[in-house]
């Protein structure tokens, strides 16, 4: 599931503080508010903020005695937002991946990690590590779909073209570019004999999706899981770990299928350039990479682990497995190269597929 450089394994701005929460009860015993210093974590709202509260910064905050503001903004707006604080950043730690982590690494947003100082660190398989960043999962995205609108088999042999199915006319979604639409689409575009500087045959695919099987736009994970548990979509690029969590919650027929381009996306903490609090932050990404917390968020999500202790604390996880043939159809991703055609293919796919 590794990339193929070392940027690889993972537009407007709001108000450097938009967005930001303040989450209380997080000081140790005996300290007054005052006593207590604060530590900003930058990442995704919804669920997976949620779930990173309760395994990373819950337990951080009433280990290191800090009380956390949460800065909870999109991934397209991540980096924008970090470069409007360029010198002076009021945010310890950002969580990102894919070409978000490659683009800030080019910018100069975020410090190099200290392999002493973040013992975990080492600890992470080197395929899924740089200088600057730790993979704390590996997660698959594939093919999401429901058995009683579209038979597996089919959509196993077709794959990413079972999105043109008519029998989904209506029903079928692809993410938006500034969510995970950007990663999918070259994936998919390079499955389908595209280069990174050739998008025409992803972006020609899209707009048959959207204009001729009135396809929808998915703009995030809870999103995703809502269009999925209501019925209104019956196939669309997801996670395979959200869709195991839709059928332990009783959504009739739901099932994936890993097609030729899949990718394993991971992302991870960084520390920003400059960060207030640096010596904290290093703790911070330690215990994001600790074996008990991956195996926690690998259990909730069905995410694999990339920390080698933590491979003996999930190894019964079926789930977790991932049969040799649908391996060898995982899409590799570069993206050094895919940041640099972010501007570019953002307005072709609102030009040409969703305009």
């Amino acid at each position: 599931m590794q990339s193929s450089n070392s940027f690889s394994r993972r537009v407007f701005v709001r108000s450097v503080l938009g967005g930001l929460i303040l989450l209380p009860g997080m000081t140790r015993p005996g300290l007054s508010r005052a006593d207590t210093r604060k530590f900003t974590v930058m990442a995704l709202g919804g669920s997976w903020g949620a779930a990173i509260r309760d395994y990373i910064a819950t337990p951080f905050a009433k280990a290191q005695a800090v009380e956390i503001a949460y800065d909870e903004r999109p991934n397209a707006q991540q980096v924008a937002a970090l470069q409007a604080m360029r010198g002076n950043p009021s945010v310890d730690v950002v969580e990102l991946g894919a070409t978000r982590m490659g683009q800030a690494i080019a910018l100069g947003l975020v410090e190099r990690i200290d392999p002493a100082r973040v013992p975990n660190f080492a600890a992470v398989e080197s395929a899924y590590k740089n200088p600057y960043y730790a993979d704390r999962y590996i997660a698959p995205w594939a093919l999401t779909i429901n058995t009683k609108v579209i038979d597996k088999a089919a959509a196993a042999q077709q794959g990413w073209e079972s999105l043109l199915d008519k029998k989904l006319k209506g029903k079928v979604a692809i993410p938006k570019f500034g969510w995970m639409g950007e990663m999918w689409m070259h994936a998919a575009n390079l499955s389908m004999g595209g280069t990174y500087d050739n998008f025409d045959p992803v972006i020609a695919f899209c707009r048959r999706i959207i204009r001729e099987n009135d396809g929808l736009v998915m703009e995030s994970n809870d999103q995703g899981m809502k269009m999925f548990a209501t019925g209104e979509i019956a196939a669309a690029p997801f996670w395979v770990g959200r869709t195991y969590m839709l059928q332990d919650q009783g959504v009739s027929g739901l099932d994936f299928v890993y097609p030729k381009g899949w990718v394993g996306y991971g992302s991870g903490f960084m520390i920003v350039k400059g960060a207030p609090n640096l010596a904290l932050a290093e703790k911070f990404v330690d215990l994001s990479l600790a074996p008990d917390v991956q195996a926690e968020i690998a259990k909730k999500f069905s995410y694999s682990t990339t920390n080698a202790k933590a491979a003996p604390l999930v190894k019964d996880l079926p789930r977790l497995r991932i049969a040799a043939a649908d391996a060898s159809k995982v899409q590799a991703l570069d993206y050094e190269k895919m940041y640099k055609y972010s501007d570019k293919y953002l307005e072709r796919m609102n030009r040409e597929v969703v305009g």
